[in-house]
């Protein structure tokens, strides 16, 4: 059986904050994590979890095709990380979500799926999950998007982002008038909110840069009282909306 297609190097994805307060405050991430996936075609579970047992740090932990079975095996294999492919089959969708983060708070939820649906992303971010995944993209992507989702980041697909912080600010305005505010950016607040928009993790940042994570997370805060935001996602998306390092992008 072929495993699921491996990611191009193109970057796809941004690491964003936004939606429900995650899991896990304050709690370091385990060094290997236990996956478990929920999602009614077998056959792509079991290639799923034969490319994550690849991995040094991930543990498949079985999978099952019904959330009712899913929260029945929580007390088997108290999952890191569950996979859930919300809409399938009348899965629940987004209510199914919340179920799922209510009988395991201390799981981190990702999608899997294949709805492409801006709304349907701003909701499942809404409802707590910390990544968003199509399943034509990459095992690879899939991958990535479970470790940042691990430490503490929000990520969806690089096109999606404009789409999704509309869904999820009441009356889909977004920092209209904030372009003059980017001149207040400081070379380096600029410099990583470039890295932020081409869907860079803090801790990339922090390593490419060569300066600690936490000194990123004070430039961004930083970043998002001068453009008046709230969130890592509404200053990607103020970014891309004014044209913003798009030289850069496309490189």
């Amino acid at each position: 059986m072929p495993s699921p297609p491996r990611s191009s190097p193109e970057r796809s994805t941004v690491s964003v904050v936004g939606g429900a307060p995650g899991p896990r405050p304050g709690r370091a991430v385990p060094r290997v994590l236990s996956v478990l996936h929920v999602d009614q075609q077998t056959m792509f579970t079991e290639a799923v979890s034969r490319c994550l047992a690849d991995e040094p740090d991930l543990l498949p932990s079985g999978s099952v095709p019904t959330y009712q079975l899913a929260r029945a095996a929580y007390g088997k294999v108290a999952p890191d990380v569950i996979l859930v492919e919300p809409w399938a089959g009348g899965s629940g969708g987004v209510e199914a979500i919340r179920s799922l983060r209510a009988a395991s708070p201390e799981s981190i939820v990702v999608v899997v799926t294949d709805r492409a649906d801006p709304h349907a992303i701003a909701s499942s971010i809404r409802a707590g999950v910390r990544g968003y995944v199509l399943k034509s993209r990459g095992i690879g992507e899939l991958i990535t998007v479970i470790r940042q989702a691990a430490a503490g980041e929000t990520t969806v697909a690089l096109a999606d982002v404009p789409s999704v912080i509309l869904g999820l600010r009441p009356g889909g305005q977004v920092g209209a008038d904030a372009g003059p505010a980017f001149s207040r950016l400081t070379d380096r607040e600029r410099q990583i909110l470039a890295e932020l928009t081409a869907g860079i993790s803090t801790a990339e940042i922090a390593e490419r840069l060569h300066i600690s994570p936490l000194t990123v997370r004070s430039h961004v805060k930083s970043i998002l009282s001068k453009l008046n935001v709230h969130s890592k996602l509404e200053a990607v998306t103020l970014a891309m909306r004014h044209g913003m390092f798009q030289d850069e992008r496309r490189a």
